[in-house]
């Protein structure tokens, strides 16, 4: 009975053994595909962050050449507005200084005028003074004409 419980122990020991032997065997398959599926999952991980890699430099670059773009942008707009605010001051500056001229102009003949007008006017007073003399003269030789000719001078 003792070697019946002997062979029954062995063949237990025996049963477990084999079943610790499948059931590792199968932990290990289990383990490796899941290595397997884990190393898939990596890489494919991998892959995805080079291709965002490069679409983040592929970004980068394009945002700097937006980047120089926009500043040439602007400094073109700066170049025309000062351009055309240098033009319009140019421009101010010549029609000031036109009318400047205009207005010396105008202020000389003004005064050339006034020159010719006050020597006209001095011209005028002397014919009216001429005239007043000479309406007296006149005069005086009415009076005198009108003196001798009157029968008392004729008689005398």
């Amino acid at each position: 009975e003792g070697e019946k419980t002997e062979r029954q122990l062995r063949s237990t020991v025996k049963e477990g053994r084999e079943e610790v032997r499948v059931t590792l065997e199968r932990e290990r398959e289990r383990r490796e595909g899941m290595e397997a599926q884990l190393k898939g999952a990596v890489e494919e991980q991998r892959k995805r962050g080079e291709r965002l890699s490069q679409s983040l430099e592929k970004l980068r670059e394009e945002k700097e050449s937006l980047e120089r773009q926009l500043r040439g942008t602007v400094q073109e707009a700066r170049d025309e507005v000062q351009t055309r605010l240098e033009k319009e001051r140019e421009e101010r500056e010549k029609m000031e200084q036109d009318l400047r001229k205009q207005l010396e102009d105008e202020v000389r003949r003004g005064a050339e005028l006034r020159a010719a007008l006050s020597k006209e006017s001095d011209g005028l007073k002397e014919l009216q003074r001429r005239l007043r003399s000479a309406e007296e003269e006149v005069k005086e030789r009415g009076r005198e004409g009108r003196r001798e000719g009157s029968p008392e001078e004729r008689g005398r």
